[in-house]
């Protein structure tokens, strides 16, 4: 099933800028399950529980509205990404799917940032609720 939230998305091709609604998909996959391929998951507690949100490829999701996505970030992608703007996120992400060909990126405050290449039920320490956004890349 899939909700739709009213969140800012905007797509970044070149110089062009276009606002639109993000598609979270919930009612995914069971905690013994993977995200979908090409797809990320991203939940609020340990082991899966939670509130969750599926990013898909090529999709950054940011937690405030002053959060820049890292030029690096958007020239790996080989093209356009979306991006979404939730504070709602900000500081809960605690566990991760990725889908079996896909990159879960994270990133922190003061630059740090990790690629999360399988599941991770539970972050730890600084990476553990400090999300300042995330994106997932997937290989098709």
């Amino acid at each position: 099933m899939e909700i739709k939230n009213k969140l800012k998305a905007t797509t970044i091709s070149g110089l062009s800028a276009i606002a639109g609604i993000m598609m979270f998909t919930y009612g995914a996959p069971s905690k013994s399950q993977s995200a979908p391929a090409n797809k990320c998951e991203f939940f609020e507690h340990f082991d899966y529980e939670g509130r969750s949100f599926m990013l898909h490829h090529n999709h950054v999701l940011t937690v405030g509205t002053d959060v820049q996505v890292k030029h690096e970030d958007a020239r790996r992608t080989r093209g356009d990404y979306q991006k979404f703007v939730d504070p709602t996120w900000k500081g809960i992400i605690s566990s991760v799917k990725t889908g079996s060909n896909c990159v879960a990126q994270m990133n922190f405050p003061g630059g740090n940032g990790i690629n999360v290449q399988k599941d991770a039920p539970r972050m730890s320490g600084q990476f553990n609720d400090s999300a300042e956004y995330v994106s997932c890349y997937c290989k098709n």
